[in-house]
């Protein structure tokens, strides 16, 4: 393996509100939130669908693009 990396997976979960939402969940527009709890998780998703969900973080990035261009590369 010639690059290793190290970070945290994160996952994009895209979905549609209104202004409504966002003031309820003291939310800021614009802005993303990390949630940690999947207590907040669940009552956040409660009565939303999620239109998509997408696999990222900084370093994951970095290494699938590594990987597409021909690096042996792997990720922790």
């Amino acid at each position: 393996m010639r690059i290793l990396g190290i970070g945290n997976a994160i996952v994009d979960v895209i979905c549609k509100v209104d202004e409504n939402f966002i003031n309820q969940n003291n939310l800021i527009k614009g802005n993303m939130k990390l949630i940690f709890d999947q207590n907040e998780f669940k009552k956040l998703l409660s009565n939303l669908k999620i239109e998509k969900t997408i696999s990222g973080g900084s370093v994951a990035n970095s290494i699938v693009g590594l990987s597409q261009l021909g690096t042996n590369v792997g990720f922790i």
